[in-house]
């Protein structure tokens, strides 16, 4: 496997391993420049990454506008059939994804490490056998799942 850089005129530097693409958030990512990083995620998917992690490790803060720009962005990758991830370490940054339901779509992981290992297929399911010879399958969350209560989420990414 290759690794190359590339980035679109004017945006951040995306790391790509050949169809695995990785994007690092700057430290603070809101208001004044979710357009950027919302049309930068987009690109990246358009451009054919099979599989995309968002490395939210540098970032320090982020706003309603920075979640949404990834809830397009996840929703842009679910059409493309694109596997999206993100790597969180900030529990301001992880706070702000769980208000709006984005640790119910994207999985969420505690390093970028934790993210590129989580490079498995999403379908594979344990499954054992019940004493009757039927399959029964046991979802799992991924490792290193950093998911939060129920309380206070919802989706809310609509104005």
């Amino acid at each position: 496997m290759s690794t190359q850089a590339g980035a679109m005129p004017d945006s951040y530097l995306v790391r790509w391993t050949g169809r695995l693409a990785i994007l690092a958030l700057p430290q603070h990512v809101g208001d004044c420049n979710a357009g950027q990083i919302r049309e930068q995620l987009l690109w990246v998917i358009n451009r054919g990454a099979a599989e995309l992690i968002i490395d939210m490790t540098g970032t320090a803060s982020c706003d309603y506008e920075g979640a949404t720009a990834v809830a397009r962005a996840h929703q842009r990758a679910t059409a493309s059939g694109t596997q999206l991830r993100l790597a969180v370490i900030t529990g301001a940054v992880q706070r702000v994804l769980c208000l709006n339901g984005l640790d119910r779509l994207i999985p969420i992981h505690p390093s970028l490490d934790a993210a590129i290992a989580a490079a498995a297929p999403a379908a594979t399911v344990p499954v054992t056998l019940q004493r009757d010879g039927r399959h029964a399958a046991q979802p799992r969350k991924p490792a290193g799942y950093a998911g939060c209560s129920a309380e206070g989420t919802g989706l809310g990414m609509g104005r």
